[in-house]
């Protein structure tokens, strides 16, 4: 199976006869993928995944970075008749069946950019925020680390701290602060980073909510502009 989402497109005439060769050539392997470039409106293009990239992956890896794109996918047709309930309740549909498919073999990149992924102000990724949309996705990914036993509860659990911090921030912005304090503090101690972006945003509202607005400001300028490619989101 190959996917392309209506707003996307391939760009290699190749494409699908490379992926199908290395699923015949890697039957340990349930899904292919590839690079691929980020449009935006105007035409201006950059590649989605910059630098060396490993030749296999597995599930842990899928909740560290979005490493895939959808019309990248290519994969062995599933069957199964009973299918986990993450993929019902799912945010990310994509998502829920990259984890599927890895759960049952290995993931392989083609370093070879072969797709684009558009974004533009309709893009359904950009609506894909919130409170209520966070606190769905942190019931997925939940779901998840049940299905799956409890063998990725440490990326998972980071995950979740990152979207707890997004909750928190938004509940800040809508004047609820002990509420975002209760939430970031909740994040911190999920987070397996304790001194990253998390713990900073918690330090940063605490000082707002002791009335420190002006040095807290000055924290979050100060967070934004040391954080690492890995962590932006």
């Amino acid at each position: 199976v190959a996917l392309c989402d209506g707003d996307d497109y391939w760009i290699d005439p190749e494409k699908l006869q490379l992926q199908v060769d290395i699923l015949r050539q890697h039957p340990e392997c349930t899904l292919s993928f590839h690079n691929a470039f980020t449009e935006y409106p105007g035409g201006l293009r950059e590649l989605w995944l910059h630098g060396p990239y490993h030749e296999e992956y597995g599930v842990e890896q899928l909740f560290d970075e979005w490493l895939i794109t959808t019309s990248s996918m290519v994969f062995r047709n599933p069957r199964f008749d009973v299918y986990p309930r993450f993929m019902e309740i799912a945010t990310h549909e994509d998502l829920a069946l990259m984890v599927f498919l890895a759960r049952h073999g290995r993931i392989h990149y083609l370093g070879r950019s072969m797709s684009v992924y558009r974004r533009h102000p309709q893009s359904v990724m950009l609506s894909f925020k919130g409170i209520e949309f966070a606190t769905r996705q942190i019931e997925f990914l939940r779901e998840v680390d049940h299905w799956c036993n409890g063998a990725y509860t440490g990326p998972i659990n980071r995950r979740i701290a990152g979207l707890m911090r997004s909750r928190a921030l938004s509940w800040a912005d809508e004047g609820e602060r002990i509420q975002a304090i209760r939430e970031m503090v909740s994040a911190v101690q999920l987070s397996a980073q304790p001194l990253g972006r998390v713990a900073g945003d918690c330090v940063r509202l605490s000082l707002e909510l002791a009335g420190l607005r002006a040095f807290a400001a000055h924290m979050g300028r100060r967070g934004k502009a040391s954080l690492s490619a890995h962590d932006r989101p």
